[in-house]
């Protein structure tokens, strides 16, 4: 055994309980360099600057990797919920450190203030670019309330965005997705470099999801949808504008791999979608989540029944969230009475789309259910109850499914 002196303490204890025989390990006065690095290397995997104390985590963090340089390198993920933190220098500092250690792999702000761009200090400013030009960043992912002037023009430094996850649930915040506004973000035609990050994955959600995607799709934007294979998009309400969302998957409807669409509106039909699902010759895997309601069934019913999905389709996923609707619980028996209800075709329809040729690739249809996590069932009767709920179906030997419960 090694004394390793270089590291303060209270992180070798943090070390320490990495390790399974922990009783052991606590009797012993000294730290092995045999699984010191192995320790370390899990311990700063993955850093998060939380609400509690977050001035006081990030001041300690940015002085252990100005004095021990060597764990950069390790640092594959950081995130920050602290909303206050992001607004002061040592945050600004520490964000610069990361960055420009080159080693980090994915980003995620989640934070509920109203910030502002604008109104953010220079060096914090300038640490955020310091972070879209690293070569190793592969995944950013914004939550929460997004400032209204953030400049989404920072997308287009970063050379190595694969991933990009934006996520806005929270707030008005007006964000301005006019043609003018557009243009004013992008580069040139002149200015426009040959080498541009492509994305491989998009998430979007909200207000912010306008303004993004007319960015993106743009000719002269300096990010490629091109290669897009995954694509995410998510509605809660009628009134979100998702139109524009769907130019996305137009414009990657060549090489797009899987969709996963969230609707919790009240489920009106939405030609502009059904156009460009039939044009996804590569589509092989779709996920729809919605409320577990008969209009969503119907509504199902009646987007699978009509000849507008591709026929590359290899599985069919279907989450029916049971634990909220509108103001109301939902139970195990107000779920039964929903799917066994004569008032949709949904399993009839899921039969006769593994019997028939619409989707000659099909292999498995699955149904996942999601209750609310006070709801009881028994383990036996968990893994019968949509079998029970889709016995066409379930006889035709490719329905998988799932009861889950929220957290």
């Amino acid at each position: 055994m090694t004394l390793s002196s270089s590291l303060p303490f209270d992180i070798i204890e943090c070390i320490i309980e990495q390790i399974d025989d922990y009783p052991s390990l606590l009797q012993c006065a000294v730290v092995s360099h045999a699984f010191l690095y192995s320790g370390r290397k899990r311990l700063f995997r993955n850093i998060r600057l939380g609400y509690d104390d977050a001035g006081l985590q990030c001041a300690r963090l940015l002085a252990i990797l100005v004095d021990h340089p060597e764990i950069l390198p390790h640092i594959h993920t950081f995130r920050v919920e602290a909303d206050g933190v992001i607004q002061g220098k040592t945050f600004a500092l520490l964000l610069r450190h990361i960055a420009e250690g080159n080693h980090l792999r994915k980003f995620v702000m989640n934070v509920y203030d109203d910030l502002s761009w604008a109104k953010l200090d220079q060096s914090v400013q300038d640490s955020f670019r310091s972070l879209f030009r690293s070569a190793s960043l592969r995944t950013v992912c914004f939550q929460g309330r997004i400032p209204r002037d953030f400049p989404i023009q920072l997308l287009g430094i970063s050379p190595s965005l694969k991933h990009l996850s934006i996520f806005h649930s929270h707030g008005n915040m007006n964000y301005d997705a006019s043609d003018c506004a557009i243009q004013s973000l992008l580069p040139s035609s002149t200015q426009t470099s040959t080498a541009r990050p492509s994305l491989e994955s998009l998430e979007i959600m909200g207000q912010f999801a306008s303004r993004l995607v007319k960015y993106l799709t743009h000719s002269r934007s300096p990010v490629q949808l091109l290669q897009l294979r995954e694509l995410r998009l998510m509605k809660l309400q009628d009134e979100d504008d998702t139109s524009t969302a769907w130019e996305a998957m137009k414009v990657a409807s060549s090489t797009l791999e899987r969709l996963v669409w969230h609707d919790f509106s009240s489920h009106k039909c939405d030609p502009y979608r059904d156009v460009h699902l039939c044009a996804m010759k590569r589509l092989r895997a779709v996920e729809l989540h919605g409320h577990a309601v008969l209009a969503r069934c119907q509504w199902l019913a009646n987007l699978l029944a009509s000849g507008r999905m591709p026929t590359s389709i290899e599985t069919i996923t279907l989450v029916f969230s049971a634990a909220w609707v509108g103001s109301c619980r939902m139970g195990v028996e107000e779920v039964e009475e929903v799917f066994t209800s004569k008032e949709h075709k949904l399993d009839d329809t899921l039969a006769l789309l593994c019997r028939g040729k619409a989707f000659p690739r099909l292999s498995a249809i699955e149904l996942r259910v999601l209750l609310e996590r006070s709801v009881e069932i028994d383990p036996p009767a968990r893994e019968k109850m949509v079998g029970k709920w889709f016995p066409a179906l379930q006889e035709t030997g490719f329905l998988t499914s799932e009861i889950l419960t929220t957290e």
